[in-house]
This record gives C-alpha cells, sequence and structure tokens, in this order.
C-alpha cells in the first residue's frame, strides 16, 4: 500500500509503494499529507516519489498531480539503478495544499454521496422482496458471517421500519433478525 516515509529533512517526505490508479495514488498521498497536519505538525515543503521507466505509476501520478492543478512536478532525466538494474526517474512534487484539500474533499463527498445512492438502491430492492426472500438475505449474510453486509442489512430493515413499512415486516419475520443480532454480537 502507498504510503509516506519520513527522510532526515523535516520539509521532505517519500511516498512510496505506488498502485496502478494514479487517482487511488493521490486520494492515498492527500490523505496521508493532508493528516500530519491534524497532528500539529507542518506539511513539509515536497514529496518524492519515484519509480522505474518501465511501469507507468510515477508518471501517471505525475501527470494527475499536473492535470488537476494540485502543485507542481520536477522530474529527473532517467538514471541507470544498479541495485535493481532498472532506469529511475525521481519526481519532486510541491503540492498545493489549499487545492489538494479542496480536491479531496470533493472526491470524498463525490463518494459518500455514490455511497448513500447504493445503499438506497438497496433499501428499495429489499423493500420491495418478499419477507422470506428478504430473510433469507439476512440469514446469508449471517451464516457468511460478513459483518459489513451484515449491519448494512440490520440498519436498512430497521429504516424499513422506521420508513413506515412496518406493515410489511410482521413481528415473526424479525426472528432471523433478533437472530443476526446476537450472531454479530458475537462477531465483534
Amino acid at each position: 500500500m502507498a504510503e509516506f516515509r519520513t527522510t532526515s529533512c523535516c520539509g521532505l517526505r517519500e511516498f512510496h509503494n505506488l498502485v496502478e490508479d494514479a487517482r487511488e495514488n493521490m486520494l492515498r498521498l492527500s490523505g496521508l499529507w493532508l493528516q500530519e497536519n491534524t497532528h500539529g505538525d507542518t506539511y513539509g515543503a515536497f514529496i518524492v516519489f519515484s519509480d522505474h521507466t518501465e511501469s507507468p505509476r510515477g508518471s501517471d501520478l505525475a501527470s494527475f498531480i499536473l492535470e488537476n492543478e494540485l502543485g507542481t512536478i520536477q522530474q529527473t532525466e532517467p538514471r541507470h539503478n544498479p541495485s535493481s538494474d532498472n532506469d529511475l526517474v525521481v519526481y519532486l512534487y510541491t503540492p498545493d495544499n489549499d487545492a489538494m484539500r479542496t480536491w479531496r474533499e470533493a472526491i470524498l463527498q463525490e463518494n459518500r454521496e455514490r455511497q448513500e445512492r447504493v445503499r438506497q438502491a438497496e433499501i428499495e430492492r429489499l423493500a420491495n422482496l418478499p419477507i422470506a426472500e428478504r430473510n433469507r438475505v439476512i440469514q446469508t449474510s449471517v451464516m457468511n458471517q460478513d459483518r459489513n453486509n451484515l449491519v448494512g442489512q440490520i440498519g436498512i430493515v430497521r429504516e424499513i421500519i422506521n420508513d413506515g413499512r412496518t406493515a410489511r415486516v410482521k413481528l415473526p419475520d424479525l426472528e432471523p433478525l433478533t437472530f443476526a443480532i446476537r450472531r454479530l454480537t458475537r462477531l465483534i
């Protein structure tokens, strides 16, 4: 996973272990960079990252930063690294902290809205299922010990009940939900 590594210079951080997706790299980089400041540290001045010329990860991240106006990039000419026998390019990123924060907040808001649309679609899907099928979905979640899905299902069933759709959920049909809650407390 991509992460920061400190250097002996307080103004320089190394971002390493880049993944294939430049947007994902930027989300991780911005999260780590901005998080440092919440602990009272300064942002520092520069971030360095590198990649070998056969891989597009470094150049894709540099292009992504420039295209989204998140700061400036300086890059070296490729140079042979005898340790790995690769040609290496080093990128020096001078972040625009305000632009990075604005970009990150917009992306996270977009992700939250997408998750909410998916959640609402799942609520509608479950609300329209016959009661036996809805119970089967909940029981399957429990049997698979899929805690995230189970917590989501419990929240969705609770929301269906609170939405005035109580008539569709009779008391005996909540037995799997009670079982699921008991099972969940053992899993957590």
